[in-house]
């Protein structure tokens, strides 16, 4: 026995030690010819370092040529380059030999040649002494021989082991073959489940792990042929139960076949076969029929396939006096069931009717699958089922039906064939009625559908076939039932069909509101907490546009035309932001600026986290940059200030320069110094991971983290709060959607209790898991939201305007500004006459015209009203709000021109008319963008969301709303994090590249697009 087990490890373990072959193709540089991959380097090198060379990828220098080999070195070598090849090269069809070395050479050792070929005209080979000579080289790898050599190496030692298996057969008992044959099947088992995982990548191609398979049923087919022999009748069956591969070997006579039930144990496959007569039709002998079945727990064909094979893979064959039994084409099937032991049950839909037909919607795929579809009610009674392909089928049109019964379990299942969906793919309906259905409560359906195929292996196209089996009536997800009539290795595959919400039931699940109101006060919240959010967003945006502005310093020569733009960087630290008024002063190598007062009376600078942008000049280039300078005179209640960088930028040559402080100034606070010189930084500085980390973490949660982004936007982000907000809004309506319908699924009686609040209320490891899928679901989701949103770009009214300029004026006499006053106050007024006819809208009329710039602004108030209650309205898609948001839009467009022509002289002062334009621009925008992009998406996942919880009932919705708020907190904590985290690592260690994030947005204020320079 212990030689037996010894000769199958060493075969199996071939399958880990033998050299790498690297499948039946070569590397993607290499070119294949004959069954040999050569690799041409076109890199000089000498005679030894090529050897080594070629020895790493697993092959040799060219070795050995023949007449075709020949002519294909001809079509890839370069005309009169010389390719270092090995020492022993051969030509067995030129019997070209290698030319002779000087004679002065002639007496040294051959070990000191090497040789080369060269294509001048025709393939020479030459030897020479010199081995240091740096040549191209060729490389030459044969993998299919070595693969024939395993393969007569292994039929070698299969002899062997048969021969020693029939010597144990003849001289052991039958207790001692049984358990010397476990042992061997177990030591089988072990190496063939562990070469798939621990055999280095390289070791084991999908070549190899066929050989390895392909070895492992022939040792199995030994071991079991040496117990058929063993067998005789009268005897009790040989029963190998292990891990992985299980059998049931006897010796029966004909009589005894029918209706015989083969069966090893409950997770082992079994065979029920058809009675005497069918088996007499096809088996003629009197003699003895040995029968072998084998069942695996997994697919022992490993080698690629087309099918899904999913759970326990099982064969059955028969044979008498040495001679197999060929069964095949029985008038009657030989009933097969396959345990899927992995497979977990699929999602079950829960319907309930007072007694009026329901509509399945079935999604097919694939023609060649049987769909399985369970029925079960509540209550027994009779169904009547029609099925139709692409519409809802009725008592009279339909394309399929039958009457389902409860007398065993399987009665309320339907089997959709192959041969009944042939008529094409897409959506069916299934419509279920009960027949003289009385009881006045209601009836709930539990219905589960998936599709599967009974397939056999077709040892003659290596693959999986499905003719002449089909699929049985009690199948499950679990177990397969299949039919055949004939006999070989069978197996089975599984999908499930996912549910659908019946759309025609909407109205009785939203007549359930005051029963469930759980979900529906939820989304109520949440949209009330977005009108209250939107609105403080909309009110920071717009004090925001301030510290958006680019501070021209107004210390600056106004004669001084070269110039500099700053960006200064203050830290997040407690602390950070300065009270006091701070100095800088640029030291180049062509001269020294003046010292500028850093201050902008317009907006506050160098707050906690600020990003500050001034506008320097100087009468002349300052050349390269060695020092900035800063200090400040330490006023204010906060003086001391943490400097994080300084980025200076010469306009006019577009360098750039990185101060890195990261230190305080300031008494108090690090050295206590009120003036620091900081110098540039090197590049090895600027790419170091520590300062890209930092600068994309900072960055990434204060733009990418798109729920903290809301609290602290970048200033010159033109992705608003307002918008941010709404991403948001998107985003959770979609995640909701998505958690509730993943949300009803099977509860699993081993799944661990987390929380229990009540009896009733219990929340489970399954609820966690359930969150965690979701938020991993929306994860891509919402990168693909967060980018439509920053690619949506602000319509500018001036480009508007400067379009239509293009075209011929309906008046050859252009207004005067007095004129052009005037119709703008006209227009005006006219807009907000039209908003106060119609009360929906909630606007006031006015008091009287508009004469001045004063009343020109509080018509402006009347319209924002108009926008707020807008923003109230609990179904912004309804056609009044529409046409009403595109009127204002339209309209304010139409002023925003107008206002452009007049000017800021019949304004009380320049800052009232840029108030004023700002005003009309930003609710262009607003309308424009927000109001008509975030509604669609969020109407549909809030209709979805209450539709499934109005299903689901108000136990289950409390459930999905706790593990809904799990998925919300990965998202917020976890998910955004290691997004913003994993991004700043990737530039720190991959790109090594520093990003201006503010440089897009400066050369828009520079070029008077967006941002306003403060004088």
């Amino acid at each position: 026995m212990p030689s037996v087990a010894l000769v199958v490890t060493l075969i199996l373990v071939l399958g880990c030690n033998t050299p790498a072959v690297q499948g039946n193709t070569c590397a993607k540089e290499d070119m294949k010819f004959k069954g040999t991959c050569y690799k041409f380097v076109k890199q000089p090198v000498s005679w030894t370092q090529a050897q080594k060379f070629c020895i790493s990828k697993g092959g040799n220098l060219l070795h050995s040529i023949d007449g075709e080999t020949k002519e294909f070195l001809n079509q890839h070598l370069d005309q009169d380059q010389a390719w270092w090849v090995g020492k022993d090269l051969s030509n067995e069809t030129s019997k070209m030999k290698p030319t002779d070395p000087p004679s002065w050479l002639r007496g040294s050792r051959v070990d000191s040649f090497c040789t080369y070929i060269i294509l001048d005209p025709t393939l020479q080979l030459v030897t020479t002494s010199r081995c240091n000579l740096r040549l191209y080289f060729v490389c030459q790898k044969e993998y299919e021989v070595k693969i024939r050599k395993r393969r007569d190496s292994n039929s070698t030692q299969l002899q062997y082991m048969n021969i020693l298996l029939n010597s144990s057969a003849t001289l052991l008992s039958r207790e001692d073959l049984n358990k010397m044959s476990e042992f061997i099947i177990k030591g089988a088992n072990s190496i063939l489940m562990s070469s798939r995982s621990v055999c280095p990548k390289a070791n084991a191609s999908s070549k190899e792990i066929e050989i390895l398979s392909d070895l492992y049923m022939k040792i199995i087919d030994n071991i079991e042929q040496a117990k058929l022999n063993a067998t005789e009748p009268g005897d009790p069956p040989f029963i190998t139960n292990t891990a992985f591969f299980s059998s049931y070997i006897s010796s029966e006579t004909l009589q005894d076949l029918g209706n015989m039930n083969l069966f090893i144990s409950d997770k082992q496959a079994s065979f029920i076969l058809p009675d005497v007569d069918t088996m007499k039709l096809k088996i003629k002998t009197d003699q003895a029929i040995k029968i072998q079945m084998m069942s695996f727990k997994h697919n022992p064909f490993t080698w690629p396939s087309k099918e899904n094979i999913t759970g326990t893979v099982a064969s059955l064959s028969m044979s008498t006096a040495g001679q197999q039994i060929a069964l095949s084409n029985l008038t009657k099937y030989i009933e097969i069931i396959l345990p899927r032991p992995e497979i977990q049950t699929p999602p079950l839909t829960f319907l309930s009717t007072t007694g009026n037909p329901i509509i399945i919607t079935l999604n097919i795929t694939n023609p060649n699958d049987t769909v399985v579809v369970t029925v079960e009610p509540s209550i027994t009674v009779l169904l009547q089922l029609h099925l139709a392909r692409g519409f809802e089928p009725t008592s009279t049109k339909y394309h399929f039906t039958t009457d389902l019964s409860f007398n065993k379990p399987a009665d309320y299942r339907w089997l959709l064939t192959p041969e009944m969906l042939n008529s094409g793919l897409g959506t069916w309906y299934l419509k279920v009625t009960p027949v003289d259905y009385t009881e006045k409560k209601n009836l709930t359906f539990r219905v589960m559908t998936f599709t599967s195929r009974c397939l056999f292996w077709n040892p003659g196209s290596q693959d999986w076939s499905a003719d002449g089996c089909k699929v049985g009536i009690r199948s499950q997800p679990w177990e397969m039932h299949c039919l055949c009539n004939h006999l070989t290795f069978f197996a089975s595959s599984y999908f499930v069909m996912p549910n659908t919400v019946d759309l025609s039931r909407t109205a009785e699940y939203f007549s359930t509101i005051n029963q469930n109101y759980v979900v529906v006060l939820l989304v109520s919240a949440f949209y009330a907490l977005y009108l209250v959010t939107v609105a403080w967003a909309w009110w920071e945006d717009r004090k925001a546009v301030k510290k958006r502005n680019l501070t021209l310093l107004t210390d600056n020569n106004p004669c001084a035309q070269y110039r500099y733009l700053l960006t200064v960087y203050t830290g997040h630290r407690r602390g950070a932001g300065t009270s006091a008024k701070v100095v800088v002063t640029l030291i180049g190598s062509e001269g020294e600026s003046d010292p500028h007062h850093l201050t902008d009376p317009e907006k506050p600078v160098f707050e906690r986290g600020g990003v500050d942008m001034f506008l320097l000049t100087t009468p002349f280039s300052l050349g390269e940059l060695q020092t900035v300078r800063l200090c400040h005179d330490n006023s204010g209640d906060c003086p001391a200030w943490y400097a994080v960088k300084v980025v200076v930028k010469n306009l006019q040559t577009m360098q750039r320069w990185h101060f890195l402080c990261n230190s305080w100034i300031g008494q108090g606070k690090g050295t206590g110094e009120l003036q620091r010189t900081f110098t540039p930084a090197q590049k090895n500085e600027i790419t170091s991971f520590s300062n890209i980390f930092h600068s994309k973490t900072t960055s990434g949660f204060k733009d990418q983290h798109i729920w903290i982004s809301v609290l602290d936007p970048p200033h010159r982000s033109p992705f608003t709060r307002v918008q941010r907000v709404s991403c948001c809004m998107s985003l959770l309506l979609c995640t909701m959607a998505v958690n509730i319908m993943f949300w009803n699924m099977p509860v699993d009686p081993n799944s661990p209790v987390v929380f229990q609040f009540t009896s009733a209320l219990v929340f489970t490891s399954q609820e966690i898991m359930i969150g965690v899928e979701s938020a991993l679901l929306m994860f891509p989701i919402n990168i693909l939201i967060i980018t439509i949103f920053r690619s949506i770009k602000p319509r500018d009214p001036n480009s508007k305007k400067s379009k239509k300029n293009d075209l011929p004026k309906k008046s050859p006499c252009p207004q005067t500004p007095s004129e052009a006053f005037e119709t703008l106050l006209k227009d005006t007024k006219l807009l907000v006459d039209a908003l106060s006819k119609n009360k929906k809208n909630n606007v006031p009329p006015l008091d009287g015209d508009l004469t001045s710039g004063t009343d020109f602004n509080t018509a402006l108030d009347l319209i924002e009203m108009f926008i707020l209650q807008l923003q109230g309205e609990q179904n912004p898609s309804e056609p009044h709000w529409i046409h009403a948001s595109r009127y204002v839009c339209l309209s304010l467009m139409h002023v925003s021109k107008g206002l452009e022509n007049v000017g800021p002289e019949f304004f009380p002062s320049p800052e009232a008319y840029n108030y004023s334009a700002n005003r009309v621009k930003h609710m262009v925008q607003y309308l424009d963008q927000v109001c008509t992009k975030q509604a669609p998406e969020s109407v549909i996942s809030t209709f979805f969301t209450m539709l499934y919880g109005f299903k689901y009932g108000k136990e289950s919705s409390i459930k999905w709303v706790l593990s809904m708020g799990l998925s919300l907190f990965q998202s917020i904590f976890i998910l955004q994090p290691l997004k913003v985290v994993g991004l700043a690592i990737f530039f720190a260690l991959i790109l090594k590249r520093m990003d201006d994030e503010e440089s897009d947005e400066v050369e828009k204020s520079l070029s008077g697009e967006t941002l306003p320079i403060n004088y």
